[in-house]
């Protein structure tokens, strides 16, 4: 009677290691058909990125990688293997990227943590920010073509840190507004936590303010670096969105 129930087992985990064979090369078929499927047209897309705790066994990394150049400097991301942003930088648009898309390389779903400038003359060399933070969202300054809306401001939503504990830096977070020359010079803060941000003009920028109950529509100046409030209104929060492109 053992030795039938030991023959017996020994069929049904053969049988069981068959099974999850079978079921991981399943898996790994739909992985790879959802991957190179030329006619899937739906991406997923997260807006919030994952913070790595300092005490896990990975390795922290930091990567710099080329961005774009600008006039008379070069820009390069900054990034950390401590945070994660799949697909978070997608709605910015193409031309920041198409100058240096072949450096992106393997480190593109990592947050980016600062902006390196460097002079194409001189080769001066600065970051951004003093210390490293998160840059959610930034657009660099455009020159003015033909009747399109322009910008010859860099702009930037940072967020500073973690301000509702859930170990995940998104848009539940409080997100300041930045913004410098086009080389990084001359950084302001225009707002510690916006709700909503948008250019409405030429070297104009639309964005809300949210206090717990008032919510409070500016529009800054970007010529006259002049922030002006148009109107205010209590109701409930609104959902935030940022976004620096029409």
């Amino acid at each position: 009677m053992k030795k039938i129930s030991f023959e017996l087992i020994k069929k049904i985990d053969f049988v069981l290691i068959f099974i999850f064979l079978i079921l991981g090369i399943i898996t790994w078929a739909i992985i790879m058909i959802n991957i190179f499927n030329p006619f899937s047209g739906s991406h997923t897309v997260s807006n919030a990125v994952t913070i790595v705790e300092d005490d896990t066994k990975e390795e922290i990394r930091e990567y710099i990688e080329f961005n774009k150049k600008l006039k008379d400097v070069f820009i390069f991301n900054l990034k950390s293997s401590k945070i994660k942003a799949d697909g978070l930088y997608d709605d910015i648009s193409a031309s920041s990227f198409k100058s240096g898309s072949s450096f992106l390389g393997k480190s593109y779903n990592e947050g980016i943590t600062n902006f390196i400038f460097i002079k194409d003359t001189s080769y001066e060399e600065y970051k951004l920010f003093d210390s490293n933070i998160f840059i959610y969202k930034y657009r660099f300054a455009e020159e003015k073509t033909g009747n399109d809306i322009y910008c010859d401001k860099n702009i930037y939503a940072v967020v500073n840190e973690d301000t509702n504990d859930d170990k995940t830096l998104n848009s539940e977070d409080n997100i300041a507004l930045y913004i410098s020359d086009y080389d990084g010079k001359n950084l302001i803060k225009i707002s510690n936590s916006v709700y909503k941000a948008r250019i409405t003009d030429n070297n104009q920028l639309l964005f809300t303010e949210y206090d717990g109950s008032l919510l409070t529509f500016f529009l800054y100046d970007l010529n006259l670096n002049k922030k002006t409030k148009l109107k205010s209104a209590e109701q409930e929060a609104p959902e935030k969105y940022i976004s620096f492109y029409w």
